[in-house]
């Protein structure tokens, strides 16, 4: 399953690799870094706006599964972890 999932991410990996050009990727958050602010939940709406609806460089399924619950818990989880240490 593990191993499945990693040859999925490779193939993923090489056909974006292939289809968008760093450039892109660097303009584009380049542009949504200096103009949007906050946490990662306030970034997630302006990414997709950019990513998935003007580029097109991610499909509407693939930016939902970036964002899914189980890895904002993991997120908010390691920020609440290191807070006492502030």
């Amino acid at each position: 399953m593990l191993a499945r999932k990693i040859e999925q991410i490779v193939r993923d990996y090489d056909r974006l690799r292939a289809i968008v050009p760093l450039g892109t990727l660097r303009t584009s958050f380049l542009r949504i870094g200096s103009t949007a602010f906050g946490g990662f939940m306030a970034l997630i709406s302006v990414v997709q706006n950019e990513i998935v609806e003007r580029k097109k460089l991610l499909a509407h399924g693939e930016m939902l599964d970036a964002t899914d619950p189980g890895s904002m818990v993991a997120r908010s989880a390691i920020n609440c972890a290191g807070a006492p240490a502030l």
